[in-house]
């Protein structure tokens, strides 16, 4: 029985990618580039779109409205929604979480919120009986491995008809 839903917030919810593109001019790595200089490069970025207050400020996602609204009335019917969201690693682990939450605040978004210090951690809230709505494939996978189920979000639309068929089979 599911009683339990995850949901990422960056590539799901807020729109990461597009802040991070329009700022540098480059695609974010999932992981740390393995050239030297672009490893360099790329963790200045990182900070100073951590200094600049980026997370707080990111557009929604486009389709955001449709699976707030979604998520919500799963609430309503007794559903526990929770935010599981990565901020990286722990060095920026009380800032980023900061700047996410009051990005959930001003967004009427108001599950309760978990932050991890690394992706790879979301994996220990797994279980059966519990759904990650994630748009990143190991998450997903690992989520799967460690008994639950993992939904890979490309949109609110497809997964809307996922988590319909995964609740209307739990009955």
């Amino acid at each position: 029985m599911i009683t339990q839903i995850y949901v990422d917030m960056d590539g799901v919810l807020s729109d990461f990618l597009k802040r991070y593109q329009d700022l540098y001019k480059e695609t974010p790595e999932r992981d740390y580039p393995s050239k030297n200089q672009a490893k360099k490069a790329y963790r200045q970025n990182w900070k100073d779109f951590i200094a600049n207050n980026n997370f707080a400020t990111l557009d929604p996602m486009p389709d955001f409205q449709m699976g707030l609204k979604y998520l919500n009335d799963l609430q309503k019917k007794g559903y526990e929604i929770f935010i599981l969201s990565s901020t990286a690693n722990e060095e920026f682990l009380q800032e980023i979480s900061k700047q996410k939450y009051e990005w959930l605040k001003t967004h009427g978004v108001n599950f309760h919120p978990i932050f991890v210090p690394g992706k790879a951690l979301k994996r220990h809230y797994a279980g059966r009986g519990k759904v990650l709505i994630d748009d990143t494939p190991p998450n997903v996978e690992q989520w799967d491995q460690d008994g639950g189920i993992g939904i890979l979000h490309k949109n609110w639309k497809g997964t809307i008809d996922k988590l319909d068929k995964i609740l209307d089979n739990d009955d």
